[in-house]
């Protein structure tokens, strides 16, 4: 083989490893820029997703908190004829009723609570003598008292209050001690 065509192959070769290099470089950038749009993708398929979960679990809390207080408006109705029936229980009329029928008002009044209690009613009725807290408590007037120890301190419960899953629904209604000199 002659110089010049070998060359000429030598040309060629090294044209064809250029072309090569080119195509490389050319499909490395290719690959580069897909890796690139690959890891958008799944950063914002991520984060969708991200959001899609929190979204989900804000609506079931939403949906368990609409649960737990769906029955607030039945229950404040149901209260005061729960507060009826105590009263009457208290009553000296009742002792003077026939003791079949006093049971059955009892036995009645007291599925009627714990069907309440299922649901998240709890009483309110707060000690005497133990510290006003508004946060339960309604202050129905103000009761004079003679030691300074007793000052806004529950002196008389008027109407005991109600908390359903935790939340007021009703505040107890209370006197609360005022000490003057």
């Amino acid at each position: 083989m002659t110089d010049k065509s070998q060359n000429q192959e030598e040309e060629i070769i090294l044209d064809e490893e250029a072309d090569h290099q080119g195509r490389i470089k050319k499909l490395s950038e290719k690959l580069r820029k897909c890796e690139e749009e690959k890891r958008g993708y799944l950063d914002g398929w991520q984060r969708t997703k991200a959001e899609f979960i929190n979204a989900r679990k804000k609506d079931e809390e939403e949906k368990r908190s609409f649960i737990k207080f769906a029955n607030q408006d039945l229950i404040l109705e149901i209260i005061p004829v729960m507060d009826g029936l105590e009263t009457a229980m208290t009553n000296e009329e009742w002792k003077k009723m026939p003791e079949e029928w006093r049971k059955g008002i009892e036995n009645s009044f007291l599925a009627l609570e714990k069907i309440l209690k299922q649901n998240g009613l709890e009483e309110n009725n707060p000690n005497i003598n133990s510290e006003f807290d508004p946060s339960f408590q309604e202050a129905v007037g103000m009761e004079p008292v003679d030691r300074p120890e007793l000052e806004h301190k529950v002196t008389r419960v008027i109407q005991k209050g109600y908390q359903l899953n935790g939340k007021t629904i009703r505040p107890a209604k209370v006197l609360v001690g005022e000490y003057k000199k």
